[in-house]
Parts: structure tokens; sequence; C-alpha cells
């Protein structure tokens, strides 16, 4: 029985986050690690993408670049749709991203009491 050779990707994560790219594509996600620039930001495939300096960066959730490039997000804030919201006390985003309450968010559960 033959076995199919599968394309490989290394990619290193350090602790802090910074990706070292060793491959050209992230195939998980299809973003590319390497050789984007603002001239060739369409190398950044996936929508909710930019290209931050050499890397294509999400700036939909990630905390680092939230709603673009290097926006970060304060500590204890999470990044939602390009925001950087307060899962706490956000009622549109209570306890997690797009959970949203009719009246108020405590704690990151929603309040339906009157």
């Amino acid at each position: 029985m033959a076995s199919a050779a599968l394309p490989l990707l290394i990619m290193v994560l350090w602790p802090w986050g910074r990706r070292v790219c060793v491959g050209k594509l992230q195939t998980k996600t299809k973003m590319t690690l390497c050789g984007c620039s603002k001239k060739s930001a369409e190398a950044c495939l996936v929508t909710g993408t930019a290209c931050c300096s050499g890397q294509c960066v999400d700036t939909v959730a990630g905390v680092q670049h939230c709603g673009g490039c290097n926006k970060a997000c304060e500590h204890g804030r999470t990044c939602c749709g390009g925001r950087c919201v307060d899962l706490l006390f956000d009622k549109k985003n209570c306890g997690t991203c797009s959970n949203k309450c009719n009246k108020k968010c405590s704690y990151g559960f929603c309040d339906y009491a009157q």
C-alpha cells in the first residue's frame, strides 16, 4: 500500500506570539506567512486580514492588530469584529464575541432580571 506524500509546513510560535515562517502558506487558514507587503496586500487571502510588517495578521479577532495594524487591545479586552471590548460588561459581546444581552452584561453573564 503506497502512501501519498503530504506537504509539510513548519511554523514556530514564540511564547510572545511572533510567527517565524519556514513555509510560504499556512494551509489551515490559507494566510501567507512570508512576503506580503503594502503593495501586494492581496497576498493575505483571508477576509479580515491585513499585511502588517510583512506578516498577514487577523484584524477581526487578533488582540495585537484589532481593527488594523498595531492597534493592540488593552489588557483585559478582547478583539471582537475588529473592536476591543470588555467581555465582562459589554452587552453586545457578553462572555464571548457576539453574545447579545437584552438588558445588561454583568461579569460575562446576561442579566435578564428587571
